[in-house]
């Protein structure tokens, strides 16, 4: 195995198409997602801030050629890490997957060819080990339960002799696993959410009814767009919060990613109305096997017609219809999620200190003020669902 070291912007532009195959068809994991987080909320020139994407490639020279025809991309790429370096006085030098902040990456992992798992688990662990040393925590924020490379790449590192993990609850994502029919899905709700959901649509049929608007198109996205924001700022300051859009880069981000990835088919927009207007606008991203319900705005003025409700009825019959496998509430544990018989999955924040002894201590002065946070006041995970 060989791994290069990626930098910089036009290296990381480069491995786009190689990056993608690699991905597993989950939005949050793809290049445009990632590098554009990277653009946005890691390659501002800061010195706290570095990229450190390790690109592992296949060293058997029967293999046949990919990417690009010269150089190290001439060979078969079989693995990414996603990482990037971030410095503080107190902490030191940790590894940390691109996608953190406010943007909530759900379902991050290491990209790996199958099959090569072990390969690349092991040239990761090697490289940590003897090539690259300048770092003092490896912190992984949000695995889920079941991530084999995971497993594998800290199995490889306790091979190196580094210290077991330490394993904390990040948070839970929410997922519904779904049949083949909407009245199939229909009939395993609780009786009483399905007189609440029925007495949802007759509201709105006795008002004329209402109609779902899906934006498939650059121009329909755009037009679409400023209701999402109006109603989710709206909705969330009528609640004395700031809502997402008020930050400037969260907005300028999802701007950019949306039409990176709204040729491919990964993200759409879609819009419930009555009497002509959106009491709600959801915010989605799709792989092949799940839709991912990301963000959305419900018009507060407008709640006696539950829109929220309204909208998720939509987006399930849909990710249905397009055979899909699960729908993916994504993280934060809201009471409405178990009601449509979405089922928790645990995440953790993982992380190992390197051998050296100032990596130790630094942990565990680490640990001990995280003891200390949880003894005052635990911190709820983050969510962007209202």
């Amino acid at each position: 195995m060989d791994i290069h070291r990626i930098s910089s912007w036009d290296d990381l532009a480069s491995l786009q198409s190689a990056w993608n195959a690699l991905a597993d068809d989950i939005p949050f994991r793809r290049w445009e997602w990632l590098a554009t987080w990277w653009k946005h909320y890691g390659g501002s020139g800061s010195r706290s801030q570095r990229l450190f994407v390790l690109a592992v490639y296949d060293d058997d020279p029967s293999t046949p050629p990919s990417g690009s025809a010269s150089g190290w991309n001439a060979r078969r790429l079989i693995g990414i890490a996603p990482w990037m370096l971030r410095h503080s006085p107190v902490v030191g030098t940790t590894i940390e997957y691109l996608g953190e902040e406010e943007v909530c990456s759900d379902h991050l992992t290491l990209l790996c060819e199958p099959g090569n798992s072990r390969k690349v688990t092991l040239a990761l662990a090697d490289y940590l080990a003897t090539e690259f040393q300048d770092w003092e925590v490896l912190s992984l924020y949000g695995m889920d339960e079941n991530d084999s490379l995971i497993t594998d790449l800290f199995d490889a590192l306790l091979e190196k002799g580094f210290d077991q993990p330490l394993h904390r609850h990040a948070f839970h994502t929410w997922r519904i696993l779904l049949p083949d029919s909407w009245e199939e899905f229909f009939h395993r709700l609780s009786k009483s959410h399905r007189k609440h959901n029925k007495r949802a649509m007759q509201r709105v049929r006795q008002m004329g009814g209402f109609i779902v608007q899906n934006a498939s198109t650059q121009d329909a996205f755009d037009a679409m767009w400023p209701a999402l924001v109006s109603l989710h700022q709206k909705h969330w300051t009528s609640r004395n919060k700031a809502g997402c859009f008020a930050s400037r880069r969260f907005y300028d981000f999802h701007r950019e990613v949306a039409a990176r990835m709204l040729d491919s088919g990964h993200v759409r927009l879609t819009t419930v109305e009555v009497h002509n207007r959106p009491i709600s606008v959801e915010y989605s991203f799709m792989g092949s096997k799940a839709t991912y319900a990301y963000l959305s705005g419900i018009d507060p003025d407008q709640m006696a017609l539950e829109p929220g409700r309204l909208a998720t009825i939509a987006a399930i019959q849909r990710a249905i219809e397009e055979g899909h496998a699960t729908y993916d509430f994504l993280r934060g544990d809201e009471p409405y999620k178990p009601h449509w018989r979405a089922q928790p999955v645990q995440a953790w924040h993982i992380r190992v200190p390197n051998h050296h002894a100032i990596a130790r201590l630094r942990n565990v002065s680490w640990r001990a003020k995280q003891w200390l946070k949880s003894k005052i006041a635990p911190i709820p995970p983050v969510s962007l669902n209202s």
